[in-house]
Parts: structure tokens; C-alpha cells; sequence
């Protein structure tokens, strides 16, 4: 499975318009070579902290299986974010270039969740459940950098 989107490359920086000082939307997002019996996908948009601990941005599952995410859509059900509501927030570094990662996976069977959920419930019904992962990492810059 490979994830990938056409509006950057794996290791680029976050183009600002995904990022909460811009029009703060998701970006579209490509997914080629879902295992076959894929039945669901989640996503995952997180900044990693400090010694693993991350800020989650966006949590989406019960996605049906499908090669493209197009930009500013909701695919799916989307979970309680670190932000405590239920879309997308992107990335906003304030004084320092950070990672931002986006993971997706296929998943045999749909979570069917209940309302409320956060990440914790998605990851707990996600186990047993993945059939294959894909990742793109990317570098939010600082403000600093960006007025340069």
C-alpha cells in the first residue's frame, strides 16, 4: 500500500493552505495498492511532540476503500481530534520546523463506532484489524521560516 498526495512529496513541507494559518483543509490524498480485501480504511494526522508523545489532528475511519481523498472532503466517520472537535486542524508550528505525519490503513472490516469517539477507541478497534499501513511524513516550518 502507498500513500501519497499531489500536492506535495514525502519530506516536503506542508504547503500552507493544509496548515491551521492558511485555509486550514485537508489535503487531497492518493492510496494505491489497497490489499484486496480491504473493507475500510482510517487515517491518521498526527505531529509528533516530545519523546513520542503526539498531538493527533485528525482521525478519520469507516472510510470505504478508495484510491482518493480529494481536498477540504470528510471520507468518513472522524473521531475527537487532541483539538477536541471532529475535522481536520492542520498543523501550526509556533517558533520551530516540525514533523508531520500521515498515516493511513487498511483495514478487513469496517470500526462502526458510536459518536463521541477518540483516538484511543479507533486504535482499540482497529486491532486484530490492519491489513497493511502507509505513511507520508512532511515538515511543517516555523512561521519564521515561511516569512523568509
Amino acid at each position: 500500500m502507498r500513500l501519497s498526495s499531489p500536492a506535495f512529496s514525502s519530506g516536503a513541507s506542508v504547503p500552507s493552505r493544509y496548515t491551521s494559518n492558511g485555509e486550514n483543509i485537508n489535503p487531497p490524498l492518493q492510496i494505491e495498492e489497497l490489499p484486496e480485501k480491504t473493507q475500510s480504511l482510517a487515517l491518521f494526522v498526527e505531529i509528533p511532540e516530545q519523546e513520542k508523545v503526539q498531538k493527533t489532528h485528525w482521525v478519520v475511519y469507516d472510510i470505504p476503500p478508495t484510491s482518493h481523498i480529494p481536498e477540504g472532503t470528510n471520507p468518513g466517520k472522524q473521531a475527537v481530534n487532541d483539538f477536541e472537535c471532529h475535522h481536520y486542524v492542520g498543523p501550526s508550528p509556533n517558533g520551530k520546523s516540525v514533523e508531520c505525519r500521515f498515516r493511513a490503513f487498511a483495514l478487513k472490516s469496517k470500526l462502526e463506532l458510536g459518536g463521541g469517539k477518540g483516538r484511543k477507541d479507533v486504535e482499540k478497534a482497529m486491532n486484530g484489524k490492519v491489513i497493511d499501513t502507509a505513511e507520508i511524513t512532511l515538515v511543517c516550518p516555523s512561521l519564521e521560516t515561511e516569512m523568509r
